[in-house]
C-alpha cells in the first residue's frame, strides 16, 4: 500500500485532503495528514478509513524524519521557509516531494542531490502557476489526441500574442482619445483664462501636459513598441 504524508492541515489543504481520500479509496493509498494541531487534521480526515491524522511539530527534525521514513511521497503545505528542511529530509530518506510554493535558491541548490537519488520534486503546484499550467498542458494533450496538429502549442502561443497585441492596441486608442481630449480642453481653457486675465498655468502645464502623456502612451501601445 502506497503511503502519502501531507504536512500541514490549514485552510488551503481542505480540498486537497478530500481529493486524496477519494483517490486513496480507488488506488488503496494511505493518507497521513500531519499538523501541530491534531484536532484540525482529524476534523478534515472525518474518520476516513484510508486516512490518519497525526500531531507533528515541523520544526522538530526527529519527528519529521520518523514520519517521512514511513511513506512513499510527501506533500508539503507548510510555510515556504520550512520547505527546505523537508526537502533535505526527503533527499536523505529517498522520498518524493511536492509543494505549492515557488522554487527558491536553496531548493535549486539541491538539484544534483535530487537527480542522483532519482527523486521527483515538484514545486509550484499551487493555483498559479501550477494548476494553470497543468490545465493548459492537459487541454493541449487532449486536442492532440483528437488529431490536432503537432505545432498546436506554437499556434496557441501566436494566437495569445495576437490577442494581447489587440488588447494593447485597443487600450492605446483609448489613451489617445483621452489624451487628445485633455489637450483640446487644456488649450481652450488656456485661451479663455488668458483673455480674461486669469491664471493659465494649471491649464497650460497641467491639463496639456497630462494630455501629452496620455497621447504618447496611446501611440506607443498602438505601434506595439
Amino acid at each position: 500500500m502506497k503511503k502519502i504524508l501531507l504536512l500541514g492541515a490549514g485552510k488551503s489543504s481542505t480540498i486537497l485532503i478530500e481529493y486524496l481520500l477519494q483517490q486513496a479509496t480507488i488506488h488503496q493509498w494511505k493518507i497521513i495528514v500531519a499538523d501541530q494541531n491534531v484536532h484540525i487534521a482529524e476534523q478534515k480526515m472525518n474518520a476516513h478509513p484510508c486516512g490518519k491524522a497525526i500531531q507533528l511539530n515541523a520544526h522538530h527534525p526527529t519527528e519529521r524524519l520518523v514520519w517521512i521514513e514511513q511513506v512513499d511521497a510527501v506533500i508539503s503545505l507548510l510555510p515556504p521557509t520550512l520547505h527546505y528542511m523537508v526537502a533535505e529530509d526527503c533527499i536523505q530518506l529517498g522520498k518524493h516531494l511536492l509543494t505549492a510554493s515557488y522554487i527558491d535558491e536553496k531548493i535549486k541548490a539541491l538539484q544534483k542531490d535530487i537527480e542522483n537519488k532519482e527523486l521527483l520534486f515538484l514545486c509550484e503546484m499551487g493555483l498559479d502557476p501550477g494548476i494553470d499550467h497543468m490545465s493548459a498542458v492537459q487541454i493541449i494533450h487532449q486536442l492532440k489526441e483528437k488529431g490536432a496538429p503537432e505545432n498546436l502549442l506554437q499556434e496557441a502561443l501566436h494566437h495569445l500574442k495576437q490577442l494581447r497585441l489587440t488588447r494593447k492596441r485597443n487600450n492605446g486608442f483609448t489613451c489617445c482619445g483621452i489624451g487628445v481630449a485633455l489637450l483640446v480642453i487644456g488649450c481652450m481653457l488656456t485661451v479663455l483664462l488668458y483673455t480674461s486675465g486669469g491664471d493659465i498655468k494649471w491649464a497650460m502645464y497641467g491639463l496639456t501636459s497630462l494630455g501629452v502623456v496620455f497621447t504618447m502612451k496611446g501611440l506607443v501601445d498602438i505601434m506595439g513598441w
